[in-house]
């Protein structure tokens, strides 16, 4: 599942739960005594001993309403009403004595009534009742025994919101058991549990359930003399299913072992090994052994040294990968001004069914430089870099595994290459473990030098979302490449005088390659970036404005930001926030303009009374010259009241947004009523 915020106030019954052993003395003997609430002898074994018990009764009530208009589908309405009546139970207590048994549990237990109307599913005036269960039990067994076992399970249902779209309703189980070993030897946890994630929507678009079944081994090893040994394996078993995209399954082993070893008259030197061995069966099959191993020497307080080696043997279904590395890395800090770090290194890359390999030598350095001038401080920073790499003929595909890759608010997320296959591009989130979906989640835009990627306004991923993408690189002619690389960036931060505050900066880059090669359509990558641009904090004022123009061979475009926010604090848990924005990104004749503004605003205050309120609303309108435009509008109040035991929450939620053709709204109520005892 993809991150999305959490909206407070909307779990039907929140569970709260704390895992603690209290360390107390071990029972002596004793028989076992007749049921005891409260006090009484501490090593005294009892068959049930109370701690503490919560009760409350809950009303919840909950509106949902989807609404979209397309010249396809014409005109769907979704509207759901759930009630909800609960008793809630919390509690801890010990079963034969608190180091036996220590047991901390929640329990919400009620009826459940949901009238359903949806066109997307033809119900009409559909109702559905029954009894609900939210639990969140934790139980301590032996916690200061030799081998202390937890057991667990946990159910919770929460509204996921999606940025000017209908909220998803996630459902959450997890069931397990941990169990701690060899504690004063060698610390290791072994722990099995199932979670099932299910989510759904009022259009049934982005519906959604995960099984996940994980078997997972930590364990450390520290025998003294510097040396540190530890060891990480995890089983998955995952089934995913998702509405709009095929069913995915695979199971994946991953185990890493770490060995480091610290020395020297100080122990100011350490060397770290890491193997690692994983292998995935199922859908996107690849298997991997990593070596990694790292030598870090600090001569002195000024001058460190690091060398680093890997060595790398993956697989996938129709393709085997070699990979070695090698770098050296000097860093010397004069005085606290100046830090130089320098690096050489290596990289070689084989696929052996083909006949191909690829090698690759790079060197660079760079200065960091910081020093305090008249008014305020100076920073410039100068980097070089040089790269040689001589490629072979290939024949077959090169695939490539979890690249990093974030995705900003206006301007998509880039694949640079003449010979991507457009077809073999798989997003996931960053564990790897949930696919993202084109279409409803991101759209792929492809081009003669480049894969464009953009995320979609009301899918999973949230502007600055970090993900990871596998693609494939069709087949190419031999190639001996050259590329050349420098950057120079300043930035003077003035603190005394009329321009406090003000923080101009600047940026140069330049990076030009030469290839030799058979290629006709192949062609060099030439990019010259300029970036000039000031942060200005003034009072409760902060400004950003910035021009950036990238004059590159592939995907050229210029760009402007500008930004204006204020920020107050009113109090505890009370702020004003007001925060406006623009962004044009042209990609020229060959690409897209894109326009995007936005304004958002909010307002939280506590008052003395017990009562808070939180208003937002958010603005967005964006001008794509190839997706075209769309405008989005959300609100949204949160109300909460608590007077001793009886606390009341409230929560609305109202968005809109329109593209080219299709237009979309939907609204949540969300009413909570608690009374403790």
């Amino acid at each position: 599942m993809s991150r999305r915020s959490r909206h407070p106030g909307l779990v039907a019954v929140p569970l709260l739960l704390s895992v603690s052993g209290r360390a107390l003395a071990q029972p002596t003997g004793g028989d076992e005594g007749p049921v005891v609430v409260g006090g009484g002898e501490p090593n005294k074994l009892r068959a049930f001993e109370l701690d503490h018990f919560d009760a409350s009764l809950d009303f919840y009530a909950r509106y949902l309403r989807s609404h979209q208009s397309s010249p396809t589908a014409g005109d769907l309405t979704d509207t759901e009403t759930l009630f909800r009546e609960s008793l809630g139970v919390s509690s801890r207590f010990f079963l034969g004595h608190e180091n036996l048994a220590d047991v901390h549990a929640n329990f919400s237990l009620g009826l459940e009534d949901n009238f359903i109307n949806s066109d997307t599913q033809g119900l009409d005036n559909a109702h559905e009742d029954g009894l609900f269960t939210l639990f969140d039990v934790n139980a301590l067994i032996l916690g200061e025994g030799p081998a202390p076992l937890t057991i667990f399970a946990r159910r919770n249902e929460s509204l996921l919101d999606r940025a000017f779209a209908g909220s998803i309703t996630s459902t959450n189980t997890e069931f397990g058991a941990s169990v701690r070993l060899f504690t004063e030897v060698v610390p290791t946890t072994i722990t099995l549990s199932r979670r099932i994630v299910e989510q759904n929507d009022q259009f049934a678009i982005a519906d959604e359930k995960q099984t996940q079944d994980t078997a997972q081994i930590q364990s450390t090893w520290d025998p003294g003399n510097g040396h540190r040994l530890s060891f990480d394996y995890v089983l998955d078993l995952v089934d995913e299913q998702r509405i709009r995209s095929r069913d995915v399954n695979f199971t994946r082993h991953d185990a890493l072992l770490v060995h480091t070893y610290t020395f020297g008259a100080e122990e100011q030197h350490d060397i770290r090994s890491q193997l690692r061995l994983f292998d995935q069966t199922g859908d996107y099959q690849q298997q991997r052994i990593r070596l990694f191993e790292t030598l870090t020497l600090r001569h002195s307080d000024t001058l460190e040294t690091r060398y680093d080696v890997t060595l790398e043997n993956r697989k996938t279904l129709a393709q085997s990968q070699k990979y070695a590395s090698g770098i050296f890395t000097l860093r010397h800090e004069l005085f606290d001004s100046l830090v130089t770090t320098f690096n050489t290194g290596a990289n070689y890359t084989a696929l052996p069914d083909d006949d191909y390999d690829s090698t690759e030598l790079f060197t660079g350095v760079d200065f960091d430089y910081t020093k305090r001038v008249p008014l305020g401080r100076l920073d410039i920073s100068l980097a070089l870099n040089a790269d040689y790499q001589d490629d072979s003929t290939r024949g077959h595909f090169l695939s490539f595994f979890d690249v990093p890759r974030v995705f900003p608010d206006a301007s998509p997320v880039l694949l640079t290459g003449q010979n991507i296959v457009p077809g073999s591009i798989v997003i996931t989130d960053p564990s790897g473990l949930n696919t993202l979906v084109e279409g409803l989640d991101y759209r792929q835009l492809n081009f003669s030098d480049r894969i464009e990627l953009r995320r979609l306004v009301g899918g999973a991923i949230a502007p600055g979302d970090s993900v990871l993408v596998d693609y494939d690189l069709g087949p190419s002619p031999a190639a001996t490449i050259q590329t050349f690389s420098g950057s120079i960036a300043g930035r003077y931060t003035i603190y005394e005088g009329v321009a406090a505050g003000l923080s101009p900066y600047a940026m140069f880059y330049d990076i030009s390659q030469s290839i030799d090669t058979t290629d006709p359509d192949r062609i060099p990558f030439d990019s010259r970036v300029i970036r000039v641009g000031a942060d200005y904090r003034v009072g409760l004022f902060t400004f950003n404005a910035e021009y950036e123009n990238h004059d590159s061979s592939i995907s050229p475009f210029d760009a402007i930001r500008a930004n204006a926010r204020y920020d107050r604090l009113l109090g505890l848990n009370s702020f004003l926030r007001i925060d406006l924005s623009h962004d044009t990104i042209d990609f020229g004749s060959g690409g897209s303009r894109n326009d995007l503004d936005r304004i958002l605003a909010e307002w939280a205050y506590a008052f003395n009374n017990g009562i808070q309120i939180r208003l937002r609303g958010i603005y967005r309108n964006e001008r794509d010259s190839i997706a075209g435009s769309s405008q989005g509008f959300e609100q949204s109040l949160e109300l909460g009241w608590q007077l001793r035991q009886t606390s009341i929450a409230v929560s609305l939620r109202n968005a809109i947004l329109e593209g080219n053709d299709v237009k979309s709204d939907s609204q949540y109520a969300v009413f909570t009523l608690r009374r403790q005892f």
